[in-house]
């Protein structure tokens, strides 16, 4: 049965190739600048991310809603207003970084931990909220909430693929810089490093990326493909160049394995995709373990 389904899948390669490459590139992204949280040690800051790019979404969904009118009237100014002002990525990418930016500063009567968990919280409940006041499909709202890994449209796959392409570009012209400010902040400022811009840079990046792979294979996924990665990588790796390589080949292992394990045993994919990349973390595990034994 394993052996003829994925038969089928391959066979039906022109149908899944967009939607597994997609699994893949997200899970790339998510992989390699959820080096930097972990290095940050805000692994559980990625639930708020999350948490706030679904809220972008809905609050997309909202002006539409109060600006555009009906979402069926098909217009050029309701298009407009669709597809660019009010665009569901732009939001959620936009609430991510402004909850990033915030919970990043120093506070000393709010520590970090209180203020990721105020943000989880006020972002859900807003989502809950204002989730009856939106009146667009609600098919196109699950898609949107949940992720549409099973069926990804043109506009989402260019634009994951131009992400991909910036966000390493910028990884290997300024991944030193990103790896001293993470691990190592004052000694950044000491050796004169353009701290602020590097902060900032690398925090628009983070967001963008769980911005859009929010949208595309839902929150769940997200926060798994942006942990588990690099807690697998850094088991067996002692450098922090080896552990961004492999927490992002691990992420894109986990994201086009994942959706291919979708079709075979019928689940769901971003359920998938979080088991497969929780048995990598294992098999790291593992192997740790017997080497130290073995040593």
């Amino acid at each position: 049965m394993f052996i003829t389904k994925l038969f089928s899948f391959f066979e039906a390669w022109a149908l899944f190739s967009m939607p597994t490459l997609s699994s893949i590139f997200t899970g790339a992204l998510l992989g390699l600048l959820g080096t930097y949280l972990v290095l940050r040690k805000m692994v559980f800051l990625n639930i708020a991310m999350t948490q706030a790019a679904t809220f972008g979404i809905v609050f997309s969904f909202l002006m539409q809603t109060w600006i555009v009118g009906n979402a069926h009237e098909v217009t050029g100014v309701s298009l407009f207003f669709k597809d660019y002002l009010f665009n569901p990525s732009f939001f959620s990418a936009l609430f991510t970084f402004f909850t990033l930016f915030l919970i990043d500063q120093n506070n000393q009567r709010l520590n970090r931990e209180s203020r990721i968990a105020i943000a989880f919280i006020l972002f859900h409940a807003l989502s809950i909220a204002m989730h009856s006041l939106i009146k667009q499909d609600p098919h196109e709202i699950e898609r949107l909430l949940m992720g549409s890994a099973v069926l990804v449209v043109d506009q989402d796959y260019q634009r994951m693929q131009i992400s991909l392409i910036v966000i390493l570009l910028s990884q290997i012209l300024f991944w030193r810089g990103f790896v001293k400010l993470s691990f190592d902040p004052t000694s950044a400022h000491i050796q004169g490093l353009p701290g602020t811009f590097l902060n900032i840079f690398l925090l628009l990046q983070i967001a963008w990326a769980t911005g859009i792979s929010t949208q595309m294979i839902g929150s769940l996924p997200s926060f798994a493909l942006s942990i588990l990665p690099v807690l697998a990588a850094k088991q067996n790796s002692q450098q922090i160049k080896h552990t961004l390589i492999y927490s992002s080949v691990f992420g894109a292992l986990s994201g086009g394995m994942g959706y291919i394990m979708a079709f075979i045993y019928d689940i769901s994919v971003g359920a998938a995709q979080s088991i497969v990349v929780s048995l990598i973390l294992l098999i790291c595990l593992v192997v740790r373990y017997l080497r130290g034994f073995w040593h």
